[in-house]
């Protein structure tokens, strides 16, 4: 195995637990070559990787662990000082034996308690107002993929490395992720109090930041959930995905670990993200991965799905709002008149009204992760098509509220009907209202036509006003998914 710089850096900590090496820096640095007992990471890997280049059959790999320990410890017994060594102990080396804690931050409780009650009821301001902007198409959906990328091979390196280390990312399930995300109670976690062996530079982590791979491509957090040990240790769990579509978790030493070695290494420039997704754009990212099962959902995260998320941020957030007005407005109609929603709108939007839950109109995240689910899901065509008979329904209706009101009236087309002109207007309109739904795909027959002329007669005022709210819900999703 070749020396990895970042493997090593990351690593060296984890195997310093495992041995008595810290205890003897002073001599470690002497036999290494060092010319300072306060060494930068990379010098001191580095410097390792000469020792057991020197040192054979052991394996250059930069990393002082269990094997190289035991080659260099007898040489450690019989080392008598050299040369005085200046600087201090450095930091990395002294947290490793640390067994310093930190505090619960005053408040924590409170945040916490302040984060569910905002979740289970907060519904993002102006969700409304979006609806009536321009028509924002959805750029074509990326191809699929699922061969891991450069990020997710490193991980596996990591994971072959120290199998039983408990700050290296593991592989979950898509289901692990779906709960997670359901309950999660933070949406951001400052790492500059973890109890880090390295001095802690990541700053503050946010669900939907998308953080440049160590090694290549993206890492997306979709979770974030903080808690303490019993000793009183922050501690917490990342959960993310890479562009591959594969999912991880991982906790938030570990995370920071990963992230200021990579830095420590030259691997990565900054340590900051690349770009924080609105919370509806990570939620609908994560609706349109768990809209496959098992290991199918690898097909849809996929090399460009990030540039896709970018380009079509806009549409997405229109859609979420059209969406959730469609989906109010027919919970209003339900109420009005449930003949109306169940032989007419439940016919023609029963499979988009059948993917959302009454627990979206609450929270706008959870609709962002079912209008996801549902357009990859039922894909463009279906969509379209629902989109389309839901227009035209809305079309037809339209012509019925007009008589209700007054302005207009149901032509008489039975000559029978002229002999008794209130009843036959009655029946005939009953029977027109049937036809009229018959050629556009919904089968009623004349007593379920003459409810629903009722309930449009009784309701009709608050009717209309929902009827041109879906009207202006389903234009806008049509226009969302012209180039999808």
């Amino acid at each position: 195995m070749a020396c990895n710089t970042f493997v090593a850096i990351r690593f060296t900590p984890s195997y310093a637990r495992q041995t008595e090496w810290p205890d003897h820096f002073e001599k470690v640095c002497d036999i290494l070559g060092l010319k300072t007992q306060s060494p930068a990471p990379k010098d001191f890997v580095e410097a390792v990787c000469n020792w057991q280049k020197s040192h054979p059959p052991l394996v250059a790999d930069g990393i002082l662990g269990p094997a190289t320990w035991r080659s260099m410890y007898p040489i450690i017994k019989k080392y008598q000082r050299g040369a005085a060594r200046v600087g201090a102990r450095p930091e990395w080396v002294n947290r490793i034996k640390s067994q310093n804690t930190v505090s619960a931050p005053q408040g924590f409780s409170e945040t916490i308690n302040t984060a569910i009650n905002k979740a289970a009821n907060q519904v993002a301001e102006g969700i409304k107002t979006v609806i009536s902007g321009p028509k924002i198409p959805m750029g074509p959906l990326p191809p699929p993929t699922v061969l891991p990328n450069a990020e997710d091979l490193l991980i596996k390196e990591m994971v072959a490395l120290l199998r039983h280390d408990s700050h290296t990312p593991v592989e979950v399930s898509i289901r692990y992720v779906q709960h997670v995300t359901s309950i999660h109670i933070a949406d951001t976690i400052s790492t500059q109090s973890v109890l880090s062996p390295w001095v802690s530079l990541v700053g503050t982590l946010k669900v939907g930041q998308v953080w440049p791979g160590i090694k290549g491509g993206v890492r997306i957090i979709l979770s974030l959930t903080p808690g303490f040990s019993l000793d009183n240790t922050l501690v917490g769990e990342v959960v993310f995905v890479t562009e591959s579509g594969r999912f991880y978790a991982q906790n938030l030493e570990g995370w920071v670990n990963d992230y200021t070695a990579a830095f420590i290494s030259g691997l990565t420039r900054s340590l900051t993200p690349l770009k924080t997704m609105l919370d509806i754009e990570a939620k609908f990212l994560l609706g349109a991965i768990s809209a496959t099962s098992g290991y199918a959902a690898l097909f849809v995260v996929t090399a460009s799905v990030v540039p896709w998320c970018y380009k079509n941020q806009t549409a997405i957030r229109i859609s979420v709002a059209a969406v959730y007005v469609l989906y109010e407005a027919c919970q209003v109609i339900k109420t009005l008149a449930p003949k109306l929603y169940d032989k007419v709108f439940w016919v023609c939007l029963k499979r988009i009204l059948s993917e959302i839950p009454n627990s979206a109109l609450r929270d706008e995240k959870i609709m962002a992760f079912f209008v996801g689910q549902m357009i990859w899901k039922l894909g463009k065509a279906a969509l379209t098509k629902d989109f389309s008979a839901g227009l035209d329904t809305l079309k037809l209706l339209a012509k019925y509220i007009v008589v209700a009101l007054g302005k207009a009236a149901i032509p008489i087309v039975s000559a029978a009907a002229k002999a008794v002109p209130g009843a036959a207007k009655h029946i005939n309109a009953d029977q027109q209202l049937v036809k009229d739904l018959r050629d556009i795909g919904i089968s009623i027959i004349v007593e379920e036509a003459y409810a629903i002329n009722q309930e449009i007669k009784k309701h009709t005022q608050k009717i209309q006003e929902q009827l041109e709210k879906l009207k202006k819900a389903l234009e806008q999703l049509a226009g969302t998914l012209t180039a999808l």
